[in-house]
């Protein structure tokens, strides 16, 4: 009986685990200096298009503003950011203090386990291009 149950136990958590990890995350982004303020963003995947959705914010440099890419696509392109490839806030130079505390992760299991993730640092603001740009998480979506 008791190995029933921490078999069942086991099983849940698993899939409690396996559904969080499919849900999106909703962030926003606003500037310490300027007031640059990002409105809600549905970041990475849900359960219907985590397989070839991950959507993450980039910085469009000739809009000034940032943009959503997918980072799963072969090209980053983004539809509010013509004739130009933002850059994602993944690259190294968009952030200058990394951060301690995680915003929201995302994982990617079919590629050895890679990880990219939003972090309480100091991000490039678009607008007036200072690092203080700051990702605050707001919820989930699915």
């Amino acid at each position: 009986m008791k190995a029933k149950l921490l078999g069942l136990i086991f099983v849940l958590v698993w899939v409690a685990g396996w559904n969080a990890a499919q849900a999106g995350s909703i962030v926003t982004a606003k500037c310490d200096n300027c007031g640059y303020d990002s409105g809600r963003l549905f970041i990475f995947g849900g359960k219907a298009n985590f397989k070839t959705i991950c959507k993450f914010p980039a910085y469009c440099v000739n809009e000034k503003t940032l943009v959503l890419v997918n980072l799963m696509a072969d090209q980053l392109e983004s539809q509010v950011c013509p004739g130009q490839m933002p850059v994602p806030y993944t690259d190294p130079h968009m952030v200058q203090n990394p951060g301690a505390e995680t915003v929201a992760s995302w994982n990617f299991p079919e590629h050895k386990n890679q990880q990219i993730r939003l972090t309480d640092g100091d991000y490039l603001c678009p607008n007036c291009g200072k690092f203080r740009l700051h990702f605050r998480h707001s919820g989930q979506w699915d």
